[in-house]
């Protein structure tokens, strides 16, 4: 069996290094405050003050929740692109749905660099749900047999690849 016919037949899981530590930051510090406000206001009866802080619980924990979305595994398989968390697939696009391949550098928030992603972007679809498009990050790793095995697919269904660098496109065959 060849190399490329390997890597069209399995299935491969990439991880992200590690999560943010801010997202357990985050966890750990909604749960400790909810009790904290529990014990204060139950025994000193800041009610209304209790009902205010329960209100940015949501907030901090969307914050929380995407942010270990955007770290999810990446599964690319035969069949097509899956991200996943904790083995619950949360987004998937088959390779007869992705109509464009886009690789960009957006900065990052938090740091003073940009960050590659692979965004895989869906065409229309006959089913009746919204199709999302997929972003990968370049810092997971194996990011080397990633790309190798994302190139493999595109050849395989003629996927068009886009590279945007500072807000320039070029058109491509492979990533």
């Amino acid at each position: 069996m060849s190399s490329h016919e390997f890597l069209v037949t399995n299935k491969e899981s990439f991880k992200y290094q590690q999560l943010p530590f801010s997202s357990a930051i985050f966890a750990f510090l909604i749960g400790f405050f909810v009790f904290l406000s529990l014990c204060v206001a139950g025994k000193h009866g800041y009610v209304d003050e209790f009902l205010v802080f329960i209100a940015f619980v949501p907030f901090f924990s969307f914050w929380a929740l995407m942010t270990a979305f955007g770290f999810s595994d990446v599964v690319i398989s035969a069949e097509g692109v899956a991200r996943k968390l904790y083995g619950w697939t949360w987004r998937s696009l088959k390779w007869s749905e992705i109509k464009l391949i886009r690789v960009l550098d957006a900065p990052v928030p938090t740091a003073q660099k940009t960050r590659t992603f692979i965004k895989l972007i869906p065409g229309q679809s006959n089913s009746k749900k919204k199709s999302r498009s997929i972003v990968i990050g370049k810092d997971i790793e194996m990011a080397g047999k990633l790309v190798t095995m994302l190139n493999t697919y595109i050849i395989k269904y003629k996927i068009p690849v886009e590279n945007v660098i500072e807000g320039v496109s070029t058109k491509s065959d492979h990533l």
